[in-house]
């Protein structure tokens, strides 16, 4: 086994991400890219958000937007 020079008994671990309650946060937008649909079919936008205020500042939160559609309900 590989020995990284620290002992992670002596380490406790970090306390794991909650999830962002629903609500409007500050955030800024640090990535967005337009990608195919799964069927080739439309087309959809992948966001990256970083909230800038607040209790969850710093955290990252993604979300798709479907821009084109066959089904206008999806779109």
């Amino acid at each position: 086994m590989a020995n990284f020079g620290f002992n992670l008994s002596e380490h406790p671990p970090e306390e794991a991400f909650k999830p962002i309650p629903p609500g409007d946060y500050p955030a800024i937008i640090t990535e967005a890219d337009i990608k195919p649909n799964s069927a080739n079919t439309g087309a959809y936008m992948k966001v990256k958000f970083v909230i800038t205020e607040g209790e969850y500042t710093n955290r990252v939160v993604f979300n798709n937007y479907n821009i084109s559609h066959p089904n206008p309900q999806a779109e």
